[in-house]
């Protein structure tokens, strides 16, 4: 799905805070689809879908235009995932020190 797919339903729907319900469902859905679709198994991969699924919602709520939360996907996901979200944390976290290292080991610092 893409972020201009997701405004014209919107548009089609009114434009009305239950068509901003429906936009970040169909949004939510993209995890479990993307996942499917990618064979995704790992946590870094998870991590990945859940960054471009962000990355869609925000460029809708950018497109749209109107007063809508740019965090709300990611309000919804700690909510409805804690478990999932503070172990995404954790692999975020784990790959910026492997990255810093990586910088310092082949950057030369």
């Amino acid at each position: 799905m893409k972020a201009k797919d997701l405004l014209k339903q919107y548009d089609d729907a009114g434009r009305t805070k239950d068509a901003q319900v429906e936009a970040l469902k169909a949004v939510y859905n993209e995890i479990p689809r993307l996942t499917i679709l990618r064979n995704a198994t790992t946590p870094s991969a998870c991590l990945a879908i859940f960054k471009e699924v962000d990355q869609l919602w925000r460029a809708f709520v950018r497109r749209a235009g109107d007063p809508i939360n740019p965090d709300a996907f990611t309000n919804v996901f700690k909510i409805k995932n804690p478990d999932t979200w503070q172990l995404l944390g954790v692999i975020e976290k784990t790959e910026d020190v492997i990255r810093t290292i990586r910088g310092r080991i082949c950057g030369g610092h």
